[in-house]
């Protein structure tokens, strides 16, 4: 009863992802001719040359590409990801008659990009796929373990906004299309991965287990201690390691300069931390 109940949750956040995505394309950027890479930005090309609507040649481009990947991807996520691609293509078409929202390109290329990015987001953290180029990408991986999945989709979107602006005869519409990919992008990350960037503190110090302490105290974050030697003097080093919230950076950097000045500290971004006191651990698999 509980998987029955969490499969019908996750297809109706699919269904209004599917539906953002849609208005985004629907809505903002086909009518402006902004093709924001992918299978949607090629069929928003195909449209302006031969007027075949924009949601039906997205459905024909993929339905070769999910029967080639029935088999290699798994039947659970071909099955919601042939949902998620039929539903938006479907509503990509139906929305076509109303009019746009805004007159302006960069409004249209700005909210086009939030929209898109919204949609694809609450898709793919439920385990699917609005289909297109992330199911070419996923079939190539299988194939070529070491390609880089990010580099494969920009240098896809790339062609096609490349295409887009030979095609439009216009220079602008191209660099509007790599402004919604761009927050497209940024979109997808924050639902994926969520606002809270958190950071990742190393110290190294003569006085590390004081400050440890007052960090564990103060900051109530747990920290590590990895042993390690100076390379170039030979003494053995007591590296702090402990992950932060980022409102708790300035506090983080008052106890260090406070308890020993002179401290090696490197910060560094951890778009993800799971354990006690950040997320929680169960992540779905993308």
């Amino acid at each position: 009863m509980l998987n029955y109940r969490k499969t019908i949750q996750n297809y109706l956040v699919i269904t209004a992802g599917a539906l953002l995505f849609a208005v985004g394309i629907s809505l903002f950027s086909e009518p402006f001719h902004i093709a924001p890479g992918g299978i949607s930005g090629l069929a928003i090309i195909i449209n302006y040359l031969v007027s075949l609507p924009v949601g039906l040649t997205i459905i024909c481009i993929n339905i070769p590409l999910f029967f080639a990947g029935f088999l290699k991807l798994g039947r659970s996520f071909v099955i919601s990801s042939l949902y998620a691609m039929l539903l938006s293509s479907v509503l990509i078409d139906q929305l076509a008659h109303i009019e746009p929202f805004v007159e302006d390109p960069l409004l249209a290329a700005l909210y086009g990009g939030l929209l898109i990015g919204a949609g694809m987001g609450l898709v793919f953290v439920h385990g699917a796929s609005t289909g297109g180029s992330d199911i070419i990408v996923r079939l190539l991986r299988l194939r070529f373990a070491g390609l880089k999945l990010g580099r494969i989709m920009f240098l896809t979107d790339l062609f096609v906004i490349a295409l887009a602006a030979i095609v439009f005869g216009d220079l602008n519409r191209a660099l509007y299309a790599i402004i919604t990919v761009y927050v497209n992008s940024i979109v997808i990350d924050t639902i994926i991965y969520g606002l809270e960037f958190s950071k990742v503190a190393y110290i190294i110090s003569q006085k590390s287990e004081e400050i440890a302490l007052r960090i564990q105290e103060e900051l109530e974050r747990g920290v590590t201690f990895i042993f390690g030697e100076g390379g170039y003097s030979g003494q053995p080093a007591k590296i702090i390691m402990c992950a932060l919230k980022r409102q708790q950076i300035v506090k983080f950097y008052a106890i260090v300069h406070e308890i020993d000045s002179q401290a090696f500290v490197i910060v560094t971004d951890a778009h993800e931390v799971v354990g006690y006191g950040f997320k929680t651990p169960g992540m779905r698999e993308l």
